[in-house]
């Protein structure tokens, strides 16, 4: 479901950058009702359960909180008490052990979100960073998460260019180069 978010943002992000945030939004906020809904037909969690579907939707939560609202936020929140009213409290051997089954979940959601980084940039928030003027003064400067500080391209002629220029100096040439390794 979130690569087809990745998807619907890239598309609505080609067409009008200025959408994106309200189609976002929108979007985000009928998957969290949808998710809501089907989390209130559920009768009973396991302990496995209901540490999987915290998981889950922990996991959805933090990567599309670009586009969280507060009504979306609420909607979360809702979601995370059906999920607690649900689970089925056997024993205290159990209760006992939830808390160790719960840090296993956060340094799982730690894990999935550093192993899928790259997949969800799109989601990411802009970071916002300072930048000294010509005059002393600080302002606040941003870039968006998948804009890298030089375009690829114009990196690579930028090396081209100076193994050229190393090449040039040294006196050795492209040609002399492959002659030398033919000979």
């Amino acid at each position: 479901m979130l690569q087809c978010l990745v998807e619907f943002h890239s598309k609505v992000n080609a067409v009008s950058k200025n959408l994106l945030d309200r189609a976002m939004n929108t979007l985000v906020a009928d998957v969290t009702s949808e998710a809501l809904r089907c989390f209130k037909q559920v009768r009973r969690f396991g302990m496995g359960g209901m540490l999987r579907a915290t998981l889950e939707i922990e996991f959805m939560h933090q990567i599309l909180q670009k586009y969280v609202t507060n009504s979306t936020s609420v909607m979360f929140t809702d979601i995370y008490t059906t999920i607690s009213d649900c689970y089925e409290r056997r024993s205290d051997t159990a209760q006992q052990n939830l808390q160790a089954q719960l840090d296993g979940v956060k340094k799982t959601l730690g894990e999935a979100r550093r192993a899928t980084s790259i997949n969800f940039v799109c989601f990411k928030k802009e970071r916002y960073k300072t930048e000294t003027t010509p005059t002393g003064s600080e302002r606040e400067r941003s870039r968006t998460p998948a804009e890298p500080a030089v375009p690829v391209r114009s990196r690579e002629r930028t090396r081209d260019r100076e193994r050229t220029k190393d090449r040039d100096r040294d006196g050795v040439s492209e040609a002399s180069g492959s002659e030398r390794r033919r000979g």
